[in-house]
């Protein structure tokens, strides 16, 4: 199922107004470790470790914060995974909670593990994939000639508009952390 789909559904799923106490216990485990598996990562051990963390209606969110590519059916990945799974254990910890609720996590905004693949089919540069294959001599004597090809790229218009989605959302202010918010 592509990324845009997903969406979809959590969208539908979400304007039911269905409460999540109205599922049945294996139904609502299930859903929850499914869309972990889809959107995050298949790796068990983080499965086990988000699933008490997050709820349904986190990955609607998700999605709302996720540049959706029309074929796209990447991931969030590794780091934004972890970052994911650190906002809701802040949220919903009830040890410790004057501790960290001082601690502040940033806007985040998600581009799928495959957005890159994506970006160089559509600019026709499915070959600079096995560019870590070649001798390095050989790619740094391309890499000016691949430095142009590159800035000279265009993105495809729904990654365009999901990028000037995020910007908007993201402001013209950049992140200011004190360190005293910080553990």
């Amino acid at each position: 199922t592509s990324l845009p789909e997903i969406a979809n559904a959590l969208e539908r799923y979400h304007h039911t107004g269905l409460d999540v106490r109205e599922l049945s216990p294996a139904m609502h485990l299930g859903l929850k470790v499914s869309l972990i598996r889809r959107l995050l990562t298949d790796n068990l051990e983080f499965i086990n470790t988000c699933r008490p963390w997050v709820e349904i209606d986190d990955f609607v969110d998700l999605v709302s914060h996720t540049i959706l590519l029309p074929k796209s059916h990447g991931r969030v990945g590794g780091k934004g995974s972890g970052l994911l799974l650190a906002r809701h254990v802040l949220r919903r910890s009830p040890e410790h909670r004057e501790l960290l609720d001082g601690v502040k996590v940033p806007k985040t905004w998600y581009v799928p593990s495959d957005g890159l693949l994506q970006f160089l089919a559509y600019n026709n540069l499915d070959d600079v994939y096995n560019w870590k294959y070649r001798d390095l001599d050989e790619i740094r004597q391309e890499y000016p000639h691949m430095l142009q090809v590159f800035k000279s790229s265009r993105f495809p218009a729904e990654f365009v508009q999901g990028l000037s989605t995020a910007l908007d959302d993201l402001g013209d202010q950049p992140l200011i952390v004190r360190s005293s918010s910080l553990l």
